[in-house]
């Protein structure tokens, strides 16, 4: 699969050439850090093998947003684009900041513990944390 997709204004764009895992995406996150770093309700993610994304325009900046975990965005227009956790070989992408975002649909709620009220959840399975991975 090529996916291509960027910031808002323009300044950091990415390729994709590989395959979403379908392990743990992809999903629909409510954690409150997503929240609090999207200033949205949920944010819709995709995981990819780190090797098969290359950011080849501008650079993202990185922000530490927990213990954990490591978030990229455009410097310039603050677009989310990435998040990672410490030393994890994949790097979950934004779908919105996807030029086609419709091409890959989420496939599970994670993170519903965090959910806000006004927010349903029926629509596809849902896990008060992190999605299960299968054995």
């Amino acid at each position: 699969m090529h996916l291509d997709g960027g910031c808002l204004c323009g300044d950091v764009r990415y390729v994709i050439d590989g395959d979403p895992s379908t392990e743990e995406s992809p999903c629909l996150c409510h954690c409150r850090i997503c929240q609090r770093s999207s200033g949205a309700p949920l944010v819709a993610w995709a995981t990819f093998r780190q090797e098969d994304v290359e950011f080849v325009q501008g650079e993202p900046k990185t922000y530490q947003s927990s213990p954990s975990g490591v978030r990229r965005f455009c410097g310039r227009c603050g677009t989310q684009l990435l998040f990672q956790t410490v030393g994890s070989p994949v790097l979950d992408i934004t779908i919105a900041s996807m030029d086609m975002p419709d091409v890959l649909q989420p496939e599970a709620h994670i993170w519903t513990e965090s959910k806000r009220t006004y927010i349903g959840t029926e629509d596809l399975p849902s896990f008060p944390e992190k999605r299960p991975t299968e054995s």
